[in-house]
This record gives C-alpha cells, structure tokens and sequence, in this order.
C-alpha cells in the first residue's frame, strides 16, 4: 500500500535569481492546489487476486505478467485474434508467412488463367491482337496461315492461304530479286523480247563490288560473286568476253539499236560489257575479276554490272574453244565462230537464218 499525504508548493522561489527579479513569490503566480485528504493505493502484486479498479495499481512484476497472458505464441493455435491480445514476434513472422503462402496460391492458380512473358507458355483458345504482332524470332504456324479474314481459292476468290504441308495460294506475288520454281504451269508460250544466246558461257551475278582509288572514286574494274545452286560450277573462264542488258534507275537506253557487229540496245535497258580477267573462287568459279568495256564511239558510255543481271560470254580472248555461239533475235538467228574481241565482222559469221 502506498500513502499519499498531501501536496505542497512553496511560497517564494527557491532560485535566487528568481528572487532578486522582483517577480514575486510563487503564491503571486500560482493558484494555491486544492489539497486531497491523505488517501491510499493498493499495490496488486503478482499472486494477488484482487479485481483491478481505478483505485489500484499493478506491480511491475504483474504488470509483465498481464502482458504476457495476452501475448499469443506461436503454438497457440487455441486463442481467438481479438483486439485484446496480441502476438510474439514469432507468432507474427508465422502469420506473415501463412498469409504470404495463401497469395503464393491464389498466383499459382493466376497462372492457369493469364499467360506469362518471362517463361514459354501456351494458350488454348483464340487470341487476337488488335494492333498487330512483331516477333523477333521464328514464326511457326502449326496449322498453316491465313491472310485476310476469310479464304476462298480459285480465280473469283479472296485472300491467301498458306497450308502447314508448305502450299500457297495468293492472288498475286510480286517478288523485287530471286524468285526460283521447278514449274510453271498454264501459260506455255515462251517470250522473248530480248536476245536468246546459247554460248559456252554466262551466269546470274549475286553481288557486284567495284574497286575504288585512294579518292574512293570508282574504277573501271571490281569483283563479281556468282549466283550457283548447291555443287553448281560457274561456266565462266579466264578471258571471256560477257554482255549484259539490265533495267537501271536512269540511263536506260530510248530506242531499240543493232549495227550487226555487236552493239545492241533495247529501249528501256542499258547494254553491259565487262572481261573476266581472273578467276577467283577456283573449283566451283564462284567468284571473278573483271574489267569493263573501253568506251569507245559504238559503245560511249560503259556501265558496270549489277546483281541480278544475267550475262552471257559470247566470246573469249586467248581460248579458241570458248570464241563461238548462237544468237536469236527478232529478224534473224547468227551463228559466230572465232569471237575474240567486243565487235566482230562477216569473217565471224559461220551461219545466218532470216535477215541477212
């Protein structure tokens, strides 16, 4: 138990700075307090059984008890959460990991429902993409692919298909380089508007690089890289005499030309001469130097070759089994023998069939 007597404040201040200031006493300051009678306070100990009032108090020993008896440990699976209780730091890591485990469920379960981007993943229904779809690898189209929203083949029908077996039906194609094919079908009339040679050599160009001087300024001479299937030889050789005639952006000649000792044109096309001074890629001749045509007053402007033209070699410098061939124009077919140089003459003439 705990006696409380009374309460007394002092008259004057019992610092003497305060004193000399002339402030007073505290009297002047302070209303006297109103004095409680002597009164008592029990003190609940740790085994009492007393009921707690606002007239007693709790030891501290008691008091760390009274804590205790309401904090829940972690193998207390019998207590209510309440407000009136609460729970050791184990007990709360438990809850918290509990609790975490239950959203870890409810993400698993996410999981058959929403697709993932961090993992490879499936859908088993239909997805549309309203803006579109870019894919930085491979597309595989299981099923095969179809282009617009429907699909109906033949000559009145619409869209495009392209099966999983690899067949296609398109309304049209336009291919800007190689377009290669086994058949073609339904048209069997062969056009040429061109020359038709068949000549000991030629070839398709994949890729022409020029040389340049220390300038950069483009020479008259550079490289060209063959076009070959797999095991194809390029029927090219040492000092061949090649033509070309190309569609170019500009520069493309305005009306049809043939003099009949070599310089053609066709309008709309330019005319290309170009000597295989070296062969590069030997065994499979894939590869050769080559220097252009001299300019000259038959042939004024010389063009160097470009990839995808195709070339034929007509004649040869130095070797006299690759100096003869067969051209077909319009008006007459030409057979040339000893070919070994740009322009030839009636002596290089063996045959000639139509306009003579």
């Amino acid at each position: 138990m705990i006696d409380i007597v009374e309460k007394k404040v002092p008259h004057s201040f019992r610092n003497k700075y305060l004193r000399r200031s002339g402030s007073g006493n505290v009297g002047s300051l302070l209303q006297p307090p109103t004095i409680v009678p002597s009164t008592t306070i029990d003190v609940i100990g740790i085994d009492s059984t007393s009921i707690l009032t606002d007239r007693n108090v709790l030891s501290s020993l008691r008091a760390l008890l009274e804590i205790r008896s309401r904090v829940i440990a972690t193998d207390n699976t019998e207590t209510e959460l309440s407000e009136e209780n609460t729970l050791s730091s184990l007990r709360t890591l438990a809850e918290i990991d509990a609790a975490i485990k239950v959203v870890l469920g409810k993400i698993e379960k996410l999981y058959d429902v929403f697709l993932r981007k961090d993992i490879p993943n499936s859908a088993s229904e239909l997805i549309t993409f309203i803006k579109g779809l870019i894919s930085q690898g491979l597309v595989t189209a299981g099923g095969g692919m179809q282009l617009g929203e429907s699909f109906a083949g033949g000559i009145t029908g619409h869209g495009g298909l392209f099966t999983a077996s690899g067949h296609g039906e398109l309304r049209s194609l336009r291919v800007n380089e190689w377009f290669e094919t086994s058949e073609f079908r339904y048209n069997y009339v062969d056009v040429t508007t061109g020359d038709k040679w068949s000549a000991p050599g030629g070839g398709i160009i994949e890729s022409v690089v020029m040389d340049t001087d220390p300038e950069g300024n483009e020479l008259n001479t550079g490289v060209v890289t063959l076009k070959l299937e797999a095991g194809q030889i390029g029927a090219v050789a040492f000092d061949d005499l090649a033509m070309g005639m190309y569609h170019y952006e500009s520069g493309n000649a305005t009306e049809d030309y043939d003099d009949g000792k070599g310089n053609r044109r066709f309008a709309g096309f330019t005319t290309v001469f170009f000597r295989i001074t070296e062969i590069i890629g030997t065994g499979l001749n894939s590869k050769f130097r080559f220097e252009l045509r001299n300019a000259s007053d038959n042939y004024p402007n010389p063009v160097s070759p470009t990839a995808m033209m195709h070339f034929v070699c007509f004649g040869n410098v130095s070797n006299k089994s690759r100096q003869s061939s067969m051209y077909q124009t319009r008006t007459y077919t030409r057979y040339l023998k000893n070919v070994d140089w740009w322009e030839y003459s009636f002596s290089n003439i063996a045959m000639q069939f139509g306009d003579l």
